[in-house]
């Protein structure tokens, strides 16, 4: 058994994204074998559910803004230690993970997410958002454990994006998963691919103990 830390490391967009797409907020499902020896699946929003990441250069000065001064990438030196954690946990063995990463609208937050949605719901999914966990989301129905994939797991996701503000499939600007994971006691590796105008690379470090 190990306790497993994810953080974020750093993240590189294409020069070409239009300004008007440089407001990010990231949507992360990491898949794992949790202490039981059961297949798990938990989730987090990066940088939380009300706030983003934004590197309109128009925008420099805000709190929020992040952009690299001469680089289309998020400087790391601006991110707060706080908002680098993806997620800390108790498992067997990480699975795989898969980063969502989303051109947000500026509008709304978690406050007007919450009068849309049941309080199970609610329950089940907040805090999820850089937290610290020891096990999945409240156990799935029968039917659903240990399936990887299995509906339930969509639900979570969607619901979790719904939250975040995320709403129109137009918003994702870039995909990918991983499944090779650093061995004990850990290390950085990379999630490449291409996106929205081009090439992205996102860093995340695994820390295991």
């Amino acid at each position: 058994m190990a306790n497993f830390e994810l953080t974020f490391e750093g993240f590189t967009f294409p020069k070409e994204l239009p300004q008007a797409r440089s407001t990010f907020r990231f949507l992360i499902d990491i898949r794992y074998i949790d202490p039981d020896g059961k297949l798990a699946t938990t989730h987090a929003v990066l940088p939380g559910l009300d706030t983003y990441w934004e590197c309109e250069k128009e925008k420099e000065g805000e709190a929020s803004y992040v952009r690299h001064k001469t680089l289309p990438q998020i400087d790391m030196n601006k991110i707060d230690e706080w908002d680098k954690l993806i997620v800390l946990l108790k498992a067997k063995e990480l699975h795989s993970l898969q980063v969502k990463v989303f051109d947000i609208e500026k509008t709304g937050g978690i406050l007007d997410k919450l009068k849309e949605y049941a309080g199970t719901i609610i329950g089940a999914l907040i805090g999820k958002a850089t937290a610290a966990v020891t096990g999945g989301l409240p156990a799935p129905p029968d039917f659903a454990k240990d399936v990887f994939g299995a509906a339930v797991h969509d639900v979570e996701t969607f619901a979790l994006a719904q939250l975040a503000g995320i709403k129109q499939q137009n918003s994702l600007i870039f995909k990918r998963s991983h499944k090779s994971f650093p061995a004990a006691p850990g290390g950085t590796f990379k999630i490449e691919g291409e996106g929205t105008n081009g090439k992205y690379e996102v860093s995340i470090k695994v820390a295991q103990t």
